[in-house]
């Protein structure tokens, strides 16, 4: 992929103070290539019934020439079943580690998630992370390096060890992080459909959300974070055929410079 603008611009870097071990920050120069490139390669070890597992090697270069550009060997087995056109996995039980490699340093941690149905369209689901590097920042360094902890990660990149927290002020890169997941969920078969309008409704599901982030900073201090969330999820088709899956979501994290937070996604699935 390509970008439209090459110029350099300033981005904030956090560092570990050499004298006083404290958290500073401070900005360098965007160094921009006016190109990236996403690439892996993945090979299926196994495949039996709704049990898989495969191996990933991913490279990811970054048009920031002062991102990260990690190289990822990724493992993968789990079991999964879905049954008829059920909304959510009925059970999932699913592990993944993974190492990474970047101008030196190294990484390493696991996902673990699990789902499971309940009686009346109820879902429960339990999931964790937990991501480290051992790389060492210092002022003079302009690399971004660490753990990635971010508000989203799009399509291009694969870089298993990042943190996602929705409702994270700005990008920051973080000495290791783990991660505790709760959820509930619950379908309802509402419908509406149209024939003269492009858009029809074939059920919606409410849930309820708990996080819990455990993260340390490179000078060795800890930041506990709590996180609800409240969310609707609308199973919308296009056209009566495309699904086109519409969330609202409500975000509470008192551990944040915006303690409220509404978060809006549409995707499509094909």
């Amino acid at each position: 992929y390509g970008v439209l603008d090459s110029r350099n611009t300033d981005t904030t870097r956090y560092y570990m103070d050499p004298i006083d071990q404290s958290p500073r920050q401070h900005n360098v120069s965007v160094d921009n290539r006016g190109f990236g490139f996403s690439t892996y390669a993945r090979l299926a070890l196994l495949k039996t019934g709704y049990i898989s597992s495969d191996m990933t090697l991913s490279y990811y270069l970054d048009y920031d020439s002062n991102a990260r550009e990690p190289a990822s060997l990724i493992w993968d087995i789990s079991k999964k079943e879905r049954y008829g056109i059920s909304m959510f996995n009925n059970f999932m039980n699913q592990l993944i580690l993974y190492g990474t490699v970047d101008r030196g340093d190294t990484g390493y941690g696991g996902i673990y998630d699990f789902q499971h149905d309940l009686p009346y369209e109820f879902y429960i689901g339990f999931g964790s992370q937990y991501s480290a590097s051992d790389a060492k920042v210092n002022f003079e360094d302009p690399y971004d390096r660490g753990i990635k902890l971010t508000a989203y990660q799009n399509l291009f990149i694969r870089d298993p060890s990042t943190i996602i927290m929705p409702v994270i002020d700005e990008t920051r890169y973080i000495k290791k992080g783990a991660v505790a997941e709760a959820s509930l969920k619950k379908v309802f078969n509402g419908s509406l459909y149209f024939f003269t309008f492009p858009v029809s409704l074939r059920r919606e599901a409410f849930y309820l959300k708990y996080r819990y982030y455990d993260i340390e900073d490179f000078n060795t201090k800890t930041r506990i974070y709590h996180e609800q969330t409240l969310g609707l999820m609308a199973d919308l088709l296009w056209m009566n055929k495309l699904p086109l899956p519409l969330g609202l979501e409500y975000i509470h994290n008192d551990n944040t410079k915006e303690e409220h937070h509404f978060r809006f996604t549409i995707g499509l699935a094909f």
